[in-house]
């Protein structure tokens, strides 16, 4: 409220879908440009809003994307992947991504039974029962929308109980973050992320960006920076 009444002509969102429904519907009201370069959850831009435009593809289309990369690899593989689960944050977004899987999985990949769609309220430190339950079960897919902190402690917390899924994959973001690799290090191999961006892509100027960046921050462009950055 306080750019728009200091007249503002472009507003840029923070990562958080619900943050950026309520603001791009005030933008929207004043007819001020909302430029999202993070959120993903679909229904942002099924409003027919005049004045709002993303940077990020959505959900529906990165969840088909994330489907068809671990068939991709299982393809190169020789491994098929039996039982799934969905398991993701409890917010805007991660019900978002959540929903998309259960429409998607089907329809892409009906050869994976999905076991279980768990919703974990946020900021849950003890992910136990549930991953017992998963081994249990013989599930040999973990995929969802998580924070970092959230997918740390599942991958850290599923090697302790000797939980060793084929796949732990996320879409758009917490296995992608520098501090997955750098708090896990070797917990996290053979886990993978579903994003639209790589400092090894061959755009011009990206690379250059992208060391400058590691100079200054000692690693690649995370997928939200690259987003408002390039």
């Amino acid at each position: 409220a306080r750019a728009i009444s200091d007249g503002c002509s472009i507003i840029m969102a923070g990562p958080q879908s619900a943050v950026g429904f309520t603001a791009s519907e005030r933008t929207e009201r004043a007819g001020i440009l909302f430029v999202d370069p993070y959120n993903t959850t679909d229904k942002l831009s099924e409003r027919g809003f005049k004045y709002y435009f993303r940077v990020n593809a959505p959900n529906n289309i990165a969840v088909q994307e994330s489907i068809k990369y671990l068939l991709w690899q299982e393809k190169k593989t020789g491994t098929k992947l039996k039982n799934v689960v969905i398991f993701t944050v409890d917010n805007v977004t991660g019900r978002s991504k959540g929903n998309q899987y259960q429409e998607w999985i089907p329809k892409l990949a009906p050869h994976w039974n999905v076991a279980e769609y768990v919703k974990f309220p946020p900021k849950t430190n003890d992910f136990t029962i549930w991953l017992n339950s998963f081994k249990a079960k013989k599930v040999d897919a973990l995929l969802g929308d998580q924070y970092p902190t959230d997918a740390i402690l599942i991958t850290r917390q599923s090697r302790e109980i000797n939980y060793n899924p084929i796949a732990i994959h996320g879409v758009h973001g917490a296995h992608y973050d520098p501090e997955y690799g750098k708090n896990l290090q070797w917990l996290a191999i053979g886990t993978t992320d579903t994003c639209y961006f790589s400092p090894f892509t061959k755009i011009p100027g990206v690379n250059a960006l992208n060391d400058k960046y590691k100079k200054i921050y000692g690693s690649d462009i995370p997928q939200n920076a690259a987003n408002v950055a390039c």
